[in-house]
C-alpha cells in the first residue's frame, strides 16, 4: 500500500484554535464563533476557494478530514454536511470533545492508517490548494524519513487593501497553508500540533518551490485583519508577498496551471463577497 497522505481541516471547531476567540466564557465564544455574518464569511470561502481545491486534485488517493463541533447550531452543520457530501475524499467530523488533540488521536496512532508511513497536511477553510498539491506531497515521500517536514513556500495571497482586493505571489517557507509533516508510523501528535512557522529548527525539512501551492485569504474574520497602510506593508513584508513587476505574471501563470478552476477576477468578486458577509452587507 505505502505511506497514507492524510489531511486535516477544522471548520468552526468549537475549541482553542489560532482563531483568538477567549474560550473562557463558553458562551461568549459560542455567539462569536457561530455569528451568522462570520458564518457566512466561512461558507462563501470553503465552499468556493477550499473544496474546489480538494475536488480537482490529480491524485485522488488521499483522506481529508474535516472537524466540526456539535455546539454548532445544526443548520450550518446540515450545510456544511451537504457541501462536502459529494468529495469522497471528505470525511466530516462531528465531535463534542473541545480538544482538537483528541478528536485527531485515533486518526494518527492508527496502525491501519500509519503503518506504513503517514504524511499529514493541514489546510484552514478558507484557503485553496493547487491542484497538484497531493501529487507534489507523493513525489516526495520516497525521500523522506521520520518526522521530516515537506514546505511548499510558493503561493498567492488575496487580501484587500485602500485600493480594492489584490491577489499577490507570495514565499515563506514552513507557512501552514503549504505544509505537511512525515513519521514513519502511529503518532500521537496531529499537524496542528505543531508550531509551522518555527518547527523547522526542530526537524529537517524538504522545500520544494516548484509550484504555486496555495491560496490563503484574509478577511475582516482572518486573525490578521488590518486596514492601515502601515499594517497593510508590514503584512506583506513578512509574508513575502511580491508585488513588483513580474506579479502579474507570476499569478497569470499559476492560475493557468495551478488553479486552472478559479480565474483572478472571480477570486477578488469571492473576497468581496466574503467581506461583504462578515459586516452583514
Amino acid at each position: 500500500m505505502g505511506a497514507t497522505i492524510l489531511g486535516f481541516c477544522r471548520f468552526s471547531f468549537f475549541g482553542p484554535s489560532d482563531t483568538k476567540i477567549d474560550y473562557s466564557d463558553r458562551d461568549e465564544a459560542h455567539r462569536t464563533l457561530y455569528a451568522p455574518e462570520r458564518m457566512e464569511t466561512r461558507f462563501e470561502l470553503f465552499e468556493n476557494l477550499m473544496l474546489p481545491g480538494v475536488a480537482a486534485q490529480t491524485d485522488k488517493d488521499f483522506r481529508l478530514v474535516v472537524v466540526t463541533s456539535s455546539t454548532m447550531p445544526a443548520p450550518y452543520r446540515a450545510r456544511l454536511a451537504d457541501v462536502v457530501a459529494g468529495i469522497p475524499q471528505i470525511e466530516l467530523v462531528v465531535s463534542e470533545e473541545t480538544r482538537l488533540a483528541h478528536v485527531l488521536r485515533p486518526y494518527v496512532s492508527d496502525p491501519e492508517v500509519a503503518g506504513q508511513g503517514l504524511l499529514q497536511f493541514r489546510c484552514d477553510d478558507d484557503d485553496g490548494m493547487s491542484r497538484h498539491y497531493i501529487a507534489r506531497l507523493r513525489r516526495w515521500l520516497p525521500a523522506l524519513r521520520d518526522r521530516m517536514i515537506v514546505t511548499f513556500p510558493r503561493g498567492l495571497m488575496l487580501y484587500r487593501d485602500g485600493k480594492g482586493p489584490q491577489l499577490h505571489p507570495m514565499y515563506r517557507n514552513l507557512t501552514g497553508a503549504g505544509y505537511a509533516h512525515y513519521t514513519a508510523g502511529p503518532t500521537t501528535k496531529n499537524v496542528f500540533g505543531y508550531s509551522h512557522i518555527n518547527s523547522g529548527r526542530r526537524f529537517p525539512f524538504i522545500s520544494d518551490p516548484g509550484f504555486s501551492s496555495y491560496i490563503q485569504s484574509f478577511t475582516a474574520t482572518s486573525d490578521t485583519a488590518f486596514r492601515a497602510e502601515r499594517k497593510i506593508r508590514q503584512f506583506q513584508k513578512a509574508t513575502g508577498i511580491e508585488t513588483g513587476p513580474r506579479a502579474a505574471k507570476f499569478v497569470e501563470e499559476a492560475l493557468a496551471d495551478d488553479f486552472n478552476y478559479l480565474s483572478e477576477d472571480g477570486l477578488k468578486q469571492l473576497l468581496l463577497r466574503a467581506e461583504g458577509a462578515s459586516v452583514g452587507a
